[in-house]
């Protein structure tokens, strides 16, 4: 094997752990996303209409405001 093909071996599995590790990254965002987006949605859905309605939030909304919790994380 040659310098060069050793070197083109390194740069090659190089690029393969970056991004297997930015796949991994992307993945740890995601679980959390998904963390924060069920913990919002479930705490809000708890809520008697009342309670949502003097936070000023409908049933309606309780997707929307999960989402947006859970896009903090991105």
């Amino acid at each position: 094997m040659s310098a060069t093909d050793i070197l083109h071996n390194q740069y090659h599995n190089t690029g393969i752990m970056a991004s297997l590790r930015q796949f991994g990254e992307r993945m740890r965002v995601k679980a959390q996303q998904n963390q924060a987006y069920r913990q919002v949605f479930d705490e809000l859905s708890m809520l008697s209409d009342r309670d949502l309605a003097d936070i000023g939030l409908s049933r309606s909304d309780i997707t929307d405001v999960a989402k947006q919790a859970a896009a903090e994380y991105a």
